[in-house]
């Protein structure tokens, strides 16, 4: 245990001797350094990794031992059973390895003692005690910082609890610099005897703020303090300083830790103080003198608790950062390449890294999959591999793929989006260009396109070409603030007076998208109107503003202009179903009752399948006694109690009688996946896996994005037929196109059958991996 951690410090502090002087080249680049010494603080507390050495080390290794053998083959200490062969050869050497072992190396035999060497061993120290203490005394220090920092936090947790809600001009503050700096605004409690405000967090970040200093809370210099504690949250520092609260319990001890924790923190200061001066650029000495101020008064009402502090550095340090602040070229973020290099960096440093860890086999053929259903198959897997490559930024590869998609998908935006991104990245940007104009004229994010077709000309030194369209952008729609202030390629704008102005007109037009939402929430039409109006006068082409326009006519009963604005939607083939919904709720108040019951059949046609609303929704009161509308609630009442049926039977372990139900669902609903899926799954839970598979075979062609749904409810059906070759090869379909239900692949009892199977093991790992990147996903969006 101890020995790995002494090789870690060791290996670190190596490292900390190259990575102080790099950080003096990178000064002006903070978040850098802070990349570089976290992935020093990474390093330090990983444990081993069991390591099996690539070919060319074992062969290396190989000759050398042979050498060695050859050697004390010359010399007569060939090995072991040598030695032990008669009482003068033992009494010669002494084997020091494993008890039983064939073969002992030249390194595990020693002279034997002599009588008076024996004696004087005999009169050593023994030593022995002194790994066994040595781990005792770290597990019990690490207990006590355990326990410490548990009652600071809990001490911690109850003064933010009593702690009350700060007054609305300082949180109107936080909430402004929270918007420019990009995170959510935290809640900002007051604390007293708090000499600086820190961030602090358990499950969402808190921004505690000294009582002393609230009437300060409206001037600039306070504004660059709030903006340096919420770049913390924006970097995610809360995240890293529990992070360290771990590093602490195990690394106690260590100085190289302390150091690298110091240096760590050091940067992380200086980048946020980075943030705060891009945020108020003129007024970098009077957010130097407020550090000043509240460095003066520093304190925190519980010490050593994981709280991130505006005034958290040395007396040196601080001078360091002051001197940061007022110069004029230092960067907020780590630069793309820094980030790469330090990610690299760190996969390289990992204990074990090297290891030939055993391959996946590759992908085998889909022997055994219905010919109709291989090109959907191949084409979602590509589909699938250029995302993944995509999101982790394989750009060139990413490139190849989705050229191959375009050239088969022509009318697909969303792949010429991504098209257009991968070739920015690689510079590509004559080729990018006609690809966001394709973008553009299919009508996909259109915002988007023009934001990025106007970056293509930026880059290439063309600044009128690229503010006019940056200002279509504007028109329609776009609000990316962050992607104004940081794109590389619009660096030659910035400088430009009319840049400012785009700018500000991003910046109202997601002010004012937020308050016309928050004004539907709360239910204030009229104010809602004007300000849906107000944008869409401003942004004709934003199909947001023209939508949620359209939603808030209904609540002032302005009818006649909400359906004018669904056949707007309908013609820009923005959320087809819902604008012919909304038409049909239209037409209803309008006392138009066949129009509107020919709508709202277009909009169930079209995928509207919110069953609820057509009995509750009181726009549409006048159309229920029409005698369509009975017969489509009808049919809704039907598929509810066949739904319910075939739930209960489900619940009840009655897979026949589930089966029926899901059965007569997918007749009446060709569409219905859930009802396909949940007929094929009950067939072969009630024995019918032949029927199963016929089910299976007609709709998988037809099954959309459930396609790796269907491909496992196949190979279910194909395992219980007994037919391995043809489940696997289903199961390996279903696993590369997307599925991520791990806990029924592995515990599902007809493919109990297929465990054995190597293959079976590399589409559970996919399938794992998958579902914890969907998890960490959602984690994030929520």
């Amino acid at each position: 245990m101890l020995s790995w951690m002494f090789e870690n410090s060791l290996v670190v502090l190596g490292l900390a001797l190259v990575a102080v002087p790099l950080c003096r080249l990178l000064r002006a680049r903070p978040a850098a350094c802070h990349l570089v010494w976290l992935v020093l603080l990474v390093r330090l507390v990983l444990p081993p990794v069991p390591f099996d050495p690539p070919e060319f080390v074992t062969a290396t290794t190989g000759r050398l031992s042979a050498m060695v053998d050859a050697h004390l083959e010359g010399v007569g200490l060939a090995g072991h059973d040598a030695l032990a062969e008669g009482d003068e050869a033992t009494d010669r050497v002494k084997p020091l390895g494993a008890v039983g072992s064939s073969s002992v190396a030249a390194w595990d035999v020693e002279p034997a003692l002599d009588a008076e060497g024996t004696a004087a061993a005999s009169a050593r120290l023994d030593l022995s005690w002194l790994g066994p203490a040595a781990l005792a005394a770290w597990l019990l220090g690490g207990l006590v910082v355990v326990v410490r920092q548990a009652r600071r936090c809990r001490s911690l947790a109850r003064i933010v609890r009593d702690a009350p809600a700060a007054p609305d001009t300082l949180r109107q503050t936080v909430t402004y610099m929270a918007r420019v700096i990009g995170v959510r605004r935290p809640d900002v409690r007051l604390v007293d005897g708090l000499g600086s405000p820190v961030v602090w967090s358990l499950r969402r970040p808190v921004f505690l703020w000294p009582r002393e200093r609230e009437r300060a809370a409206g001037s600039c210099c306070i504004r660059g303090i709030v903006a340096h504690e919420l770049a913390h949250i924006r970097r995610r520092d809360h995240l890293v300083a529990w992070f360290e609260v771990a590093a602490l319990a195990v690394c106690w001890w260590n100085p190289v830790f302390w150091f690298v924790r110091r240096r760590m923190r050091l940067h992380a200061e200086e980048a946020c103080d980075a943030w705060a001066v891009w945020v108020l650029p003129e007024s970098r000495r009077a957010y130097a003198e407020a550090l000043i101020e509240v460095a003066a008064h520093r304190s925190t009402p519980v010490p050593g608790a994981p709280v991130l502090g505006v005034t958290d550095s040395e007396p040196r340090a601080f001078r360091r950062r002051l001197g940061l602040i007022m110069a004029s070229d230092v960067s907020r973020r780590a630069s793309p390449i820094a980030a790469t290099l330090a990610a690299a960096t760190a996969v390289f440093l990992l204990p074990g890294v090297g290891r030939a860890a055993p391959a996946d086999p590759p992908a085998t053929p889909l022997a055994g999959i219905h010919d109709e259903l291989l090109p959907l198959v191949e084409s979602a897997r590509r589909d699938l591999a250029a995302t993944a490559l995509y999101e982790h930024g394989a750009w060139s590869e990413a490139a190849t793929i989705y050229e191959d998609i375009v050239a088969d998908r022509p009318d697909d935006g969303y792949a010429h989006h991504r098209l257009g991104h991968a070739l920015l990245e690689l510079g590509r940007l004559d080729e990018a260009l006609p690809v966001f104009e394709r973008q553009r004229l299919l009508r996909v994010e259109e915002a988007d396109a023009e934001a990025d077709i106007a970056s293509v000309h930026a880059a290439r030194g063309e600044v009128d070409v690229a503010f006019r369209h940056l200002a279509a952008a504007l028109r329609e729609g776009f609000s990316d603030l962050e992607w104004l202030s940081s794109d590389a390629r619009l660096a030659g704008l910035r400088d430009d007076p009319r840049f400012d102005d785009v700018l500000r007109d991003a910046h109202r037009n997601e002010k004012d998208l937020d308050a016309g939402y928050l004004a539907v929430d709360s239910g204030r039409w009229d104010e809602a109107v004007a300000t849906f109006r107000a944008l869409r006068a401003r942004c004709p082409g934003d199909e947001r503003a023209t939508h949620m326009l359209a939603y808030s006519l209904f609540g002032i009963g302005r009818y006649e202009e909400a359906e004018q604005l669904c056949a707007e939607m309908l013609e820009s083939g923005y959320m087809p179903a819902v604008a012919r919904y909304n038409t049909a709720c239209a037409r209803a108040r309008l006392g138009r009752l066949d129009e509107a019951m020919d709508a709202l059949l277009d909009a169930v046609a079209h995928g509207f399948a919110r069953w609820d609303m057509l009995a509750e929704d009181p726009d549409l009161g006048a159309l229920r006694e029409h005698p369509g509308m009975v017969s489509l609630l009808e049919e809704v009442d039907r598929r509810r109690g066949l739904i319910a049926q075939a739930t209960e039977a489900e619940g009840a372990g009655d897979p026949a009688g589930a089966a029926a139900a899901w059965g007569a669902l997918a007749e009446v609903s060709e569409r219905d996946a859930r009802a396909h899926l949940r007929l094929a799954r009950s067939l072969v839970d009630s024995g019918r896996a032949d029927d199963a598979a016929d089910v299976l075979r007609r709709y998988a062609p037809h099954a959309g994005k459930w396609l790796c749904s269907a491909l496992f409810e196949s190979a279910r059906a194909q395992a219980a037929l007994g037919d391995r070759t043809r489940a696997l090869a289903y199961l390996e379909a279903a696993a590369d196109t997307g599925f991520a239900d791990a806990e029924r692949l592995r515990d599902d009892d007809f493919l109990s059958s297929l465990h054995d199977d190597d293959r079976f093991g590399r589409m559970l790992r996919i399938v794992q991996h998958r579902a914890r990147m969907e998890s960490r996903t959602v984690d994030e969006k929520v």
